[in-house]
């Protein structure tokens, strides 16, 4: 009978682990594949460009009954109340919502610059103002 020694015992052993592993993945196919993909939603932008897009188009409204409703100041902050109501949260919720890419990052400056009214400019006699401005110019353009 042969005696059994450590450098025996060493490399059947990892045979034998070995072995297992291969065994578990071929019984989980889903183990060989990359690691799985992050949920739906993860690193999107989608919840923040709706937002965006909900502020948009109620300041278009917005100027839309600006320009329908000339001349009554009653009538036309009756007919605006609603839309700045809705706008006041919807803004809330977007400075809240932290971009997650330059998608998102976009759709914030578009909504800053489409409610401010101007385009940015970079000719202002405040340094925080200028580079601000240009900051938003750059992004838009990316």
């Amino acid at each position: 009978m042969r005696s059994v020694n450590r450098r025996d015992i060493f490399p059947a052993l990892g045979t034998v682990l070995l072995g297992g592993i291969a065994t578990a993945s071929l019984a989980n196919p889903e183990s060989l594949s990359a690691a799985p993909a992050k949920p739906e939603g993860h690193k999107s932008d989608a919840h923040l460009i709706a937002l965006c897009s909900e502020f948009l188009r109620l300041d278009q409204a917005f100027h839309e009954v600006v320009y329908a409703i000339q001349g009554d100041d009653n009538a036309q902050d009756t007919a605006l109340a609603p839309i700045i109501a809705a706008q006041g949260p919807l803004l809330r919720e977007i400075v809240r919502t932290k971009s997650r890419s330059v998608t998102g990052l976009k759709a914030k400056a578009h909504a800053l610059t489409v409610w401010d009214g101007d385009p940015p400019s970079v000719e202002s006699e405040y340094w925080d103002e200028s580079l601000t401005a240009s900051i938003l110019r750059d992004l838009l353009t990316v």
